[in-house]
């Protein structure tokens, strides 16, 4: 943060505001600080990595130790190498942890030591970077001898440490970068002096009231402190004043600086003014890097863009060198220069034909014409005079860095001399306050482990366990199992809170989950255990029958099968005959199958037994062999007819009708159905003892279903019959047919997109009926815009135009039909005017000249809106950006005065000269 000038207060001073970068509306107490390594790293798209211990990687849980590690960009992704030896892509993003958390265990990357946790990303598509996420402070201890030095008197470190400290918390949240942007961090670099400055005042922050002051620092002042005003404008800070700094002084240190600025520029000694181009590409100014930053400045702003410019004399530097804390210091540069258009080639002659020569005066801040001239030349805004002797100037100041805040020199020698932090706070950050801050950590807590299903289960069923803790920064979950006397790992340590254990056996399990924060240096901080019971795997004990073998043909028999284990079990019946297997009785719970053989022969049972939640076709079996008698034929009966639906049904549903009858050899069915006129076969004599009909009309039907054996003379041997309903709805049970009597909007063809309109259907029919709406746009497919309920309205706000057709389904709630009737209507959707909506600054007028101001233009309608910047400064209109899609345009004034912006706005296949317009007024000061 030495050099912390430009950077830091460029970026949030002026870009954000033309305030200091404010604090949070809220402190934001976080412990762990995320830094970004390219400071000492640069940008390279394959790093060096060594880890001393051990490291955990988070997305396979892989562990990594030793040296000869590589982590290189491949395809744009990241990927990880041990020696030539490829390990594994990880995608765009990867991170590791230390198995404990400390100086056990860091990593080296390309030379440099690390410890904590650490995230690698893509950045720009080709570069590895590292960000490092670790303690406070840890950071700190990481910071403080690299903006100071680690060796330093132990109050001078103090000091550092506590403003690097505040400086963390007050941007607590953010990635920050390992550079002066932020705070210089070199990692696991520690001395014991700074290590006993971080750990004697652990905890300790500046601040002003009940924020965090913003602890500014850099190396020198040269015997004057600035306030922020002073270096930057901004409004004044109650704890950054000006005031002499005798201890900066004593340090020797950067107290003054001088540099020079030649007057000529360039000699036009025998150069022939009326043919420039003979030499003007071969000269160049003699102040070169200075004068390359100052065009590159004056170019756009109070020169036109298309200038090429010889800056031949400086004729004028000063600064304000007598100020007070309010007042901001500024400098300027006069100039002569010539001017050539770079678009046309074209020279600026005068009326002779000769190069004309023109004069500027350049005036900002002083710190920011130090950015010019270049910091390490013009060390500081803090100008203590400007000469002149007819060759240069001469200008002369103090310090090195922007002046505000501590002086870490000055720190230096108040330390040496015995005076405490404290004092040395006091003295460069008047107004503040040394707080105790509390990190707020809350310790892990494990509120127990629970299973995804209760205990007891089956063998071979997934049962998720997941732990239940709080508290820390980022929490890492170990699994372990106890099978017996023996524990065993199952999942190590990684942000995953859950496993799915999948239970090969039956018994009596323990799990114990570990918990632990990432940055904890303990085995784990909290634990919970989990009981669990797995039944022991189905095993068919036997399969008997309440009757002996052999019994006669229609004798009814009791099939029993007795197994043990499982959770749930579930039998299947088969049987054989005649080398023939049929299933006798599908999976159920029940165990018992009760068998009236009809026919004689050698039967044989195959009884499955599986648990409810097994995959499996079976777990185990077992059989019985069964032999059945003949015996004198039985006369048939019918004993029972049934249907898979109950009466009343809608009509065209497919209804199954099933006969059961005993006695007989062979037995005959014949199914008749009666509709209230006349009896007709639906379904002749044959075995089939079932019959799927299907009614197409409503009315009240007799089913009668006769049966005989094959040997029989009779028309039949016995029947039974019952009565059945169908309804005669098509669309409800007991409703009309649905039709749509109106299908209508409530705004006319066409409309403007982004129009609301309300689409309504109206019908009747049916009992309850349901909606839904669809849309179509320029003949492209339907899309669903809202499924079926029983609203029969939808709100459409079409976003742009085209020919739309919009088609609506209506059924009755209990049709299986996709839809019962449906209806389309055109519409015609046009685009909607182009309206500018509003024209806007970023920043309140008025505002001073230089002053980068940002003016947006918001319209709506069109379809590809372009914009165009015009401007009006009291006496001409100017013409700032002809039409682009860009809506924003960056306005440097360079001269004060009352503005008034038009902005004209038209879509990009209008004809006109614009579609619509609006205005913003604007005052430029000094």
């Amino acid at each position: 943060m030495k050099k912390f000038v430009v950077l830091f207060f460029v970026l949030m001073g002026l870009l954000i505001s033309p305030h200091l970068a404010t604090n949070a509306s809220a402190e934001v107490n976080n412990e762990i600080v995320n830094v970004k390594l390219q400071n000492y790293l640069g940008n390279k798209s394959s790093i060096s990595v060594e880890v001393n211990g051990k490291y955990i990687v988070d997305s396979d849980r892989r562990t990594i130790s030793g040296s000869g590690y590589t982590i290189k960009i491949e395809s744009g992704m990241l990927n990880l190498y041990k020696g030539t030896t490829f390990i594994k892509s990880y995608g765009s993003t990867f991170s590791v942890h230390p198995v404990k958390y400390g100086t056990d265990h860091f990593i080296t990357i390309q030379g440099m030591k690390y410890t904590g946790v650490f995230t690698f990303v893509v950045e720009s598509g080709k570069y590895v970077r590292p960000i490092n996420s670790l303690l406070i402070e840890d950071y700190v201890k990481g910071v403080t001898p690299k903006e100071m030095h680690g060796t330093w008197n132990v109050n001078t470190l103090k000091a550092g440490t506590l403003a690097a400290r505040t400086y963390a918390m007050r941007h607590a949240g953010k990635t920050m970068v390992d550079t002066q942007a932020n705070q210089v961090y070199g990692g696991y670099t520690w001395y014991d002096n700074s290590n006993r400055a971080v750990n004697e005042t652990t905890g300790e922050v500046l601040k002003f009231g009940s924020k965090y002051a913003e602890t500014l620092y850099y190396s020198s002042n040269g015997g004057m402190m600035l306030s922020n005003t002073n270096t930057y404008g901004t409004p004044l800070y109650a704890y950054f004043t000006k005031k002499q700094d005798p201890y900066d002084i004593q340090s020797g240190k950067n107290t003054n600086w001088s540099y020079n600025i030649k007057k000529q520029q360039i000699s036009m000694i025998g150069r022939d003014l009326a043919k420039p181009e003979l030499w003007w590409n071969s000269v160049s100014e003699a102040d070169a890097a200075f004068i390359k930053n100052l065009k590159s400045t004056l170019i756009g702003t109070q020169i036109a863009s298309n200038s090429d410019i010889k800056i031949i004399n400086v004729t004028g530097i000063n600064f304000k060198t007598t100020f007070t804390a309010e007042e901001l210091l500024t400098g300027y540069v006069d100039i002569e220069y010539y001017r050539k258009k770079t678009d046309t080639n074209q020279f600026i002659k005068d009326s002779s034909g000769k190069l004309q020569k023109h004069t500027l005066r350049y005036e900002d801040r002083s710190n920011d014409i130090r950015s010019l001239v270049g910091s390490y030349t013009m060390k500081s805004p803090y100008v203590k005079s400007v000469t002149a002797d007819a060759e240069k100037f001469t200008v002369s100041g103090g310090g090195f860095g922007h002046g505000i805040g501590m002086s870490q020199w000055g720190a230096y020698v108040m330390g040496n001399q015995g005076i405490s932090y404290q004092e040395i706070l006091s003295y460069y950050y008047p107004n503040t306050s040394i707080v105790k801050e509390s990190y707020n950590y809350t310790p892990i807590k494990m509120n127990g482990v629970t299973a995804s299903i209760a205990s007891p289960q089956a063998a071979n069923t997934a049962v998720t366990l997941t732990a239940n803790a709080v508290g820390g920064y980022d929490k890492l979950y170990r699994f372990y199992v106890q099978e017996g006397t023996e524990w065993k790992l199952l999942q190590d340590y990684s942000t995953k809170s859950t496993y799915t254990w999948i239970p090969k056996a039956g018994g009596n399990y323990k799990f114990s989950v570990h918990v632990k924060d990432k940055y904890s240096a303990k085995d784990y901080d909290a634990y919970s255990a989990l009981s669990y019971s797995i039944l022991s795997n189905v095993d068919m004990k036997s399969v008997t029958s309440d009757k002996p073998s052999p019994q006669l043909a229609g004798t009814p028999i009791k099939v029993s099968a007795n197994a043990d284990g499982g959770k749930e079990k579930l039998y299947k019946f088969n049987l054989l005959k005649d080398g023939v297997w049929t299933v006798a009785q599908e999976y159920s719970p029940l165990n018992t199958f009760n068998w009236t053989p009809s026919v004689s022969g050698d039967y044989k049972f195959s009884v499955h037994v599986k648990d409810a939640g097994s995959s499996k076709s079976y777990d185990d079996y077992g059989t019985l062999d069964y032999k059945i008698s003949a015996k004198a034929a039985q006369t048939v009966v019918m004993q029972s007819i049934s249907t898979d639906k109950v009466s009343p049904q809608l009509a065209n549903t497919l209804i199954n009708i099933s006969a059961n009858a005993t006695g007989g050899a062979t037995k005959l069915y014949k199914f008749n159905i009666y509709d209230g006129k006349t009896w007709k076969v639906s379904q002749d004599y044959s075995t089939k003892n079932a019959h799927a009909w299907k009614p197409t009309s409503a009315g009240t039907y007799k089913v009668s279903v006769h049966v005989k054996d094959q040997s029989s003379s009779k028309s039949y041997d016995s029947y039974k019959a019952f009565d059945y309903k169908i309804t005669a709805s098509t669309s409800g049970q007991f409703g009309t047919p649905i039709t749509i009597d109106s299908f209508v909007t409530d705004k006319v063809s066409p409309q403007a997109a982004n129009t609301s309109i309300k689409v309504t259907a109206n019908a009747k029919g049916g009992t309850t009926k349901l909606y839904k709406f669809w849309v179509s746009k320029d003949g492209g497919a339907f899309v669903r815009m809202q499924d079926y309920t029983s609203n029969n309205t939808y709100n459409w706000k079409p976003a742009a135009a085209g020919n739309y057709k919009i088609n609506v389904h209506v059924k009755d709630q209990t049709s299986s039909k996709s839809y019962d009737v449906y209806k389309v209507i055109d519409y015609k959707v046009t685009q909607g005017q182009v309206v500018v909506q509003s024209v806007k600054a970023d920043i309140a007028s008025p505002q001073r000249i230089h002053t980068a101001i940002h003016v947006t233009a918001n319209a709506t309608g069109g379809e590809s809106l372009l914009y165009k910047f015009n401007v009006y400064d009291g006496k001409e209109w100017s013409v700032l950006k002809e039409y682009s899609t860009e809506k924003t345009l960056r306005w440097l004034p360079a001269k004060s005065g009352s503005y008034k912006f038009s902005v004209h706005v038209k879509d990009a296949k209008s004809s006109k000269a614009y579609d619509h317009f609006g205005v913003l007024f604007y005052n430029v000061t000094n």
